[in-house]
């Protein structure tokens, strides 16, 4: 009986520190993401590099998108990471595995699957998503 819920209780504790890593790494996963711009509230994330000049440029298009949108930024950072290998986009997206994009509201953290801030694509399941972009 001892045995058993020694078992038990290795099980849940496992279960409770797999969930807080989860947690941990969608609330603070810029540690997994080395490449980074920021624009204002906007914040830019990639594991792989970018033209700084180009990553502003597409935030500051994504800025003119927002005012002119009904959704308000509200106060703070708002942080967008793109995840081009697949085992991050694998960690990040969870069961979203197959989405092009997951935000983990109340996080700010909006994740990306495979993009090209040089080249201002956005790649989905089928291939690279045509402009204009909402």
């Amino acid at each position: 009986m001892r045995i058993i819920r020694h078992l038990i209780l290795g099980f849940v504790v496992s279960i409770v520190l797999l969930g807080a890593s989860a947690a941990a790494v969608l609330a603070f996963p810029q540690p997994l993401f080395a490449y980074h711009a920021e624009r204002g509230a906007l914040q830019l994330w990639s594991d792989r590099p970018f033209d700084a000049a180009k990553a502003d440029d597409m935030l500051a298009d994504t800025e003119w998108r927002i005012a002119r949108s009904p959704l308000a930024l509200g106060a703070g950072p708002h942080r967008v990471f793109i995840a081009n290998a697949e085992w991050r986009r694998r960690l990040v997206f969870l069961w979203n595995y197959g989405a092009a994009g997951v935000n983990y509201y109340p996080l700010r953290n909006v994740f990306i699957r495979h993009s090209d801030v040089d080249g201002d694509r956005v790649f989905g399941n089928a291939g690279p998503v045509p402009p204009p972009r909402t």
